[in-house]
């Protein structure tokens, strides 16, 4: 749904987009069906419940530099060094999360990071972020601040800025979304529109808000 979101809206805008990624395992009803799997002394790829999804992270007691540089391998160095912007969301580890920020940031590409599904993360990774854009429930989750009115937005909002995320989008669903511009809270209202299926909503609006960034 992340994928075929966030193509469809780049796709429409005639932005060139690539995506990098690695199947690990899928499971069709009961019965597993290996795809790719990479035996490593140093690292491990991640498919438990607690970090959906595939990445990498460190087994215990390895060294830092032996994990960097199987990290590194895993990781599409290149890919991130050309484009303009990298968007991310929580599927994968969180070790490979900020590998990918740190390469981001030394090559000046823009980290825009959807924070789905929800998990804890070290500040660090916020310190890289560009563009954080969590929907109203995600945003409430972060903060603790509950959101129910524009006042209560603002104030999530700014807090999440104490973080170090240069600008915040929190989406709002047919109420539209709010938006830093500068020091200010833009609110910007959804068009009225009937909905048929909500599925991936979230995911096309960051396409479509990146190809009007770039």
């Amino acid at each position: 749904a992340v994928v075929a979101g966030e193509d469809a809206c780049q796709h429409r805008a005639d932005h060139r987009q690539q995506y990098a990624a690695q199947i690990v395992q899928v499971e069709l009803g009961r019965t597993p069906l290996p795809l790719q799997r990479r035996a490593d002394p140093v690292v491990e790829i991640q498919t438990d419940h607690d970090e959906q999804g595939a990445g990498v992270r460190r087994k215990e007691n390895e060294g830092e530099q032996a994990f960097k540089e199987a990290l590194e391998e895993y990781v599409k160095k290149e890919l991130i060094a050309k484009s303009d912007f990298c968007v991310l969301q929580l599927e994968i580890p969180t070790e490979t999360i900020l590998e990918i920020c740190k390469i981001a940031q030394e090559n000046c590409t823009k980290v825009v990071l959807n924070p789905a599904p929800f998990k804890q993360l070290p500040e660090e990774i916020y310190s890289f972020v560009d563009y954080l854009i969590p929907n109203e429930h995600e945003a409430e989750t972060l903060t603790g601040i509950c959101i129910d009115s524009k006042a209560s937005i603002i104030k999530a909002i700014e807090k999440i800025k104490l973080l170090g995320v240069k600008d915040v989008v929190i989406t709002l669903g047919d109420r539209g979304c709010a938006y830093t511009d500068g020091n200010q809270v833009v609110f910007w209202p959804a068009e009225n529109v009937t909905a048929v299926d909500t599925t991936s909503a979230g995911d096309c609006f960051i396409g479509a808000l990146i190809s009007v960034l770039s």
